[in-house]
């Protein structure tokens, strides 16, 4: 064998084995490491640079999907150019770096078994999962110092429970990446035919618990948003007539504890988890209405390119303070926490135009997977799995960022970016008609493969 073609094969070996071992730390640290996640993104750039990797004809998006992963930061840079202090506002797009992981996973996730990577990534997620259980009830928080304790019990009284939140400073951050999860391991669950349902199960239930004891009610609607997504596998009017009535029943009760009756039917002597429903009043909520108000003026004043990507936290309190002479109410959160409100908080800080890129985004992929699935059928089931489960993650996501600002917090916006990666690949090996068994060599035995072309693999 001639001493460069050894060379070569033996760099490509080595990138390849870089790719491996980073996708399986992004997936394994996602539930309780933001610094490992961002570690592997960086890492799994690299490493495709250094592989000089360009994507095989079978493996080639179509623009109308990966334009809008520019088009984001292209939107988010026109804005911070176009307010004062330019320079400090470059500053504050360096996490929209995150953005280019999907395309990256469909390079790096045709050299693992998916499978065993999301059965590698159960083992951290029901020790997340475990641990926020013992907050709920003990409030430790055994990753931080004193010092920096950041659980706290809620209003119910003595002895009340806590917001479970995991080793994420937040429990919103927590809920917002679980709620996903769980849609994932549910759809796996349902779809996949292979030995590892119980994992899945496993997978589900954990996911389930951490959902129900952080005590986010946006996580909450996101969660049962993205279950019921997973319905429109029924025949349709099975499925709508089960998301009619479900939908129903969630109006009502919202309804209910909206104006207070149904803390006053309840009392106060209930389990956490009810009580945190039955204090869904218009009062207790309120501070959540202002916000939105604030921030529909801030878009008002600045409606095509916003006043800056992280300019929030001295921009946006004029407008708070000038809701709250209005309406008389106060504010428990600094301003830099938002407006609580993904629809109103992307065009706020990046204007009109920064919303059509965010939203073209979203529905790029949630069209993604819908073509994928329809052609999928019963052939591909573990593909047809992970198409549904990021369907139903980025629906359930989509609704839990009416209540929040979620795209904006890291460990959950890399979640979402690990679905839509897991989908854009799933996407391709169901055009290219593969199964799901093996793991491919980088340019080995693929057509029109060459030198740092990735094959497509399991």
């Amino acid at each position: 064998m001639p001493a460069d073609n050894l060379r070569s094969r033996l760099c490509a070996g080595f990138a390849h084995g870089w790719l491996r071992c980073w996708t399986y730390l992004l997936f394994l640290g996602s539930p309780f490491s933001l610094f490992a996640t961002e570690t592997s993104v960086i890492a799994l750039y690299g490493g495709l640079l250094a592989l000089r990797w360009r994507p095989a004809p079978e493996q080639r998006l179509p623009a109308w999907v990966w334009l809008p992963f520019i088009a984001v930061p292209l939107a988010a840079l026109v804005s911070a150019l176009a307010n004062p202090d330019p320079l400090g506002n470059l500053a504050a797009l360096r996490g929209l770096f995150r953005l280019g992981l999907p395309l990256a996973l469909v390079a790096s996730l045709a050299l693992v078994d998916r499978r065993r990577l999301l059965q590698a990534m159960l083992v951290p997620l029901v020790v997340m999962a475990v641990y926020g259980a013992i907050q709920y009830h003990w409030g430790v928080d055994w990753y931080r110092a004193a010092g920096g304790k950041r659980i706290a019990p809620l209003p119910f009284g003595a002895g009340g429970v806590f917001h479970a939140q995991g080793t994420f400073s937040h429990h919103l951050t927590y809920v917002g990446y679980m709620l996903m999860a769980l849609v994932l391991y549910t759809a796996l669950l349902l779809d996949d035919r292979g030995r590892e349902r119980r994992g899945w199960a496993a997978g589900a239930a954990a996911a389930g618990v951490a959902v129900l004891l952080s005590m986010g009610r946006s996580g909450w609607l996101g969660a049962l948003a993205g279950l019921l997504t997973l319905l429109a596998r029924l025949r349709w009017r099975i499925g709508l007539s089960i998301v009619t009535a479900v939908s129903g029943v969630v109006a009502l009760v919202g309804l209910l504890a909206w104006d207070g009756r149904l803390e006053a039917w309840l009392g106060p002597n209930q389990p956490g988890v009810v009580q945190r429903l039955a204090l869904s009043t218009a009062t207790h909520t309120q501070e959540r209405l202002y916000l939105w108000e604030a921030g529909l003026l801030a878009i008002r004043d600045r409606p095509l390119l916003g006043m800056g990507l992280g300019n929030d936290r001295r921009e946006f309190e004029p407008y708070r303070r000038r809701v709250a002479a209005e309406r008389g109410g106060t504010y428990t959160v600094r301003a830099g926490a938002g407006a609580h409100n993904v629809y109103i908080q992307v065009p706020m800080e990046l204007g009109l135009l920064g919303l059509a890129a965010y939203l073209w985004l979203w529905g790029a992929q949630i069209a993604w997977c819908i073509v994928w699935l329809r052609r999928a059928g019963d052939r591909l089931p573990f593909e047809r799995a992970l198409l549904w489960g990021a369907l139903g993650g980025m629906a359930g996501s989509m609704v839990a960022g009416v209540f929040e600002n979620n795209f904006f917090d890291k460990e959950v916006q890399t979640m979402m970016l690990m679905l839509m990666g897991l989908a854009l690949h799933a996407g391709l090996r169901v055009r290219t008609g593969l199964g799901s068994a093996e793991p491919a060599r980088l340019g080995a035995g693929q057509p029109g493969a060459g030198r740092g072309t990735v094959g497509t693999g399991g």
